[in-house]
């Protein structure tokens, strides 16, 4: 996905129904890696407890979530997406924030509590593209969506959690990559249902000074050339 400084996500073009996935098709930029995922987003409103990729919201609802269970057989899942730097400058830090939304608790604790979307970024090729592993990539705890709520297993409201942070240090050339990833877990005991939503990620104002900058020394080049 080509990033020039603003991006955002809904995922409200998923519609209302389950989806046949395809990666960097379906959702540009956006990769899904799942150990119990056969190719569909299962449409779902929390009342199911099978261990699933889904497509989350209320019944013919169009606000949507992209979100897992880590029930039964689905003991990961990846969310991954990759952002080409096409603002013309380096890309030394980022703002990132969304919305993490509990669609299902897992029951009393421990159930909740071991449920997490934990958020890690990479840069370039990054050494490990699946699974669970998460070699070659860099946490953000202050990026990790883990509700803990203490009521029986059973459908809620997928109310909505912000969660924010910036990401410093970056040294991200322009037309090199960056990937976010959010990787889910399977917990303790009976498991929750966790989504992301309305994502958004933006350069901070060191980078939008170097692009300033570099905005700044077009003009003065071209008004010369002009004279």
């Amino acid at each position: 996905m080509i990033f020039t400084g603003n991006y955002t996500q809904n995922f409200n073009s998923l519609g209302t129904s389950g989806v046949s996935w395809g990666n960097n098709t379906t959702l540009l930029g956006w990769t899904i890696n799942s150990e119990a995922f056969a190719g569909t987003v299962t449409a779902g409103n929390g009342s199911s407890n099978a261990g699933a990729v889904y497509n989350y919201g209320a019944t013919s609802n169009s606000d949507r979530s992209l979100g897992y269970l880590g029930s039964g057989a689905n003991d990961f899942t990846n969310f991954y997406l990759q952002l080409q730097n096409n603002t013309g400058s380096l890309l030394t830090e980022i703002s990132v924030s969304f919305d993490g939304r509990l669609w299902r608790s897992g029951g009393l604790q421990p159930g909740n509590s071991t449920n997490t979307l934990a958020f890690y970024y990479g840069s370039g090729t990054p050494t490990t593209y699946g699974s669970n592993v998460t070699t070659g990539w860099t946490s953000v705890s202050a990026l990790n969506y883990a509700p803990v709520v203490n009521v029986a297993a059973g459908a809620l409201s997928g109310a909505a959690t912000p969660v924010s942070a910036n990401i410093t240090g970056l040294s991200v050339a322009n037309g090199s990559s960056i990937f976010l990833r959010w990787l889910g877990n399977k917990g303790t005991g009976s498991d929750a249902g966790l989504a992301i939503d309305n994502l958004q990620v933006v350069p901070e104002p060191a980078t939008w000074a170097l692009i300033g900058l570099g905005a700044a020394f077009a003009l003065w080049r071209s008004r010369r050339r002009a004279g």
